[in-house]
């Protein structure tokens, strides 16, 4: 359940992340920044046990807002509904945790990339298209088949076309505004009715809301702003 108290007060600009379960992902050291800018970590009970090793990241930590017995799903649930965890600040950036930052002004990158768009993301660097990236993913066994299949199925028969483009979601600069909020909660309607991999989703909720979205320089493993480490 959220803490709508504690989080009220974040009304600036955001970095945020969450990091559940037994998985390789950390939480980096963020570097300093020229202005300010706050850092939020969602971890589980285990991590916050360590809580003064990660103190040392100069990150805020906090308890899970989202409970889901699925932790993929509990950690996207932080990922897409940032505008519920944080309702009154400007700009936020999701990162996963294979990400970690390098840039030191991340208020510039959102004033650069939020000036004619609502959210940013990656393109992706192998595939333009979810019909292949449904297909790449049940080969690496990402998620249940059948699930996956059924919801590209649904959108297939909507009308949604081939290779119209993939995002990278690993970063999500996003405006808070009440279109993101709509944007959002469709994600998280389709991640919550279908798969977990919400690459197959985004650009379909992009496509169906009329949203176009900024595009981050490079791709997520060459770029200027975070350093990325290998699942």
């Amino acid at each position: 359940m959220i803490d709508k108290e504690k989080f009220a007060g974040f009304n600036g600009n955001i970095v945020y992340t969450a990091i559940f379960g037994n998985i390789k992902d950390k939480l980096h050291t963020r570097p300093r920044q020229t202005s300010p800018v706050a850092f939020c970590s969602f971890l589980d009970a285990e991590r916050l046990g360590t809580k003064k090793f990660f103190n040392l990241t100069k990150w805020g930590l906090y308890e899970a807002q989202f409970k889901n017995d699925h932790l993929r799903r509990q950690a996207r649930a932080h990922k897409i509904l940032a505008h519920k965890i944080f309702p009154n600040c400007r700009y936020s950036l999701w990162i996963d945790g294979c990400f970690k930052l390098v840039s030191r002004d991340v208020n510039g990158i959102m004033e650069k990339h939020l000036k004619n768009a609502d959210i940013c993301v990656f393109k992706h660097r192998k595939r333009n298209c979810i019909y292949e990236e449904v297909n790449a993913c049940i080969e690496q066994q990402k998620d249940d088949k059948d699930t996956m299949l059924i919801q590209v199925t649904k959108y297939k028969e909507e009308g949604y076309p081939a290779n119209n483009g993939l995002a990278e979601t690993t970063a999500v600069l996003r405006r808070h505004n009440k279109a993101i909020a709509g944007f959002n909660e469709m994600w998280w309607e389709e991640i919550s009715k279908g798969s977990c991999r919400d690459q197959l989703s985004f650009d379909y909720v992009a496509w169906k809301l009329g949203m176009n979205y900024e595009i981050f320089p490079g791709n997520m493993v060459v770029n200027p702003y975070f350093k990325w480490f290998r699942h």
